[in-house]
């Protein structure tokens, strides 16, 4: 539901019934759904790029024995298109001769 709501312009309380969701799944310690609510999040905080990748990569330990293989190929797309755009950005800098004026993505 978080998911859907960040998608649709609600990033704020799509973040909310994900943080709840992920207090819950902590509690029953289903490393699948958490792998879920992380990828949630990390669309919710699609504009942070710190926090996106924070929770796609808290995302990926969560996902490495599915039942579900959608939800590991969604995870690692969304680092690749992630890791992707960042690398675009550099490129483009670069071929413009302003290597030195970039922002790098952070660690």
């Amino acid at each position: 539901m978080g998911y859907i709501l960040a998608i649709n312009g609600n990033s704020l309380q799509g973040a909310e019934l994900a943080y709840t969701a992920l207090e819950m799944a902590q509690k029953h310690k289903n490393k699948e759904v958490l792998g879920v609510i992380y990828q949630d999040l990390a669309i919710c905080f699609r504009n942070d790029s710190a926090k996106h990748k924070e929770f796609l990569l808290k995302a990926l330990p969560n996902l490495d024995a599915p039942t579900d293989y959608t939800s590991l190929t969604a995870t690692l797309s969304t680092i690749s298109r992630f890791y992707g755009s960042a690398n675009k950005e550099i490129l483009h800098c670069i071929m413009r001769k302003e290597a030195m004026n970039c922002v790098y993505p952070r660690k």
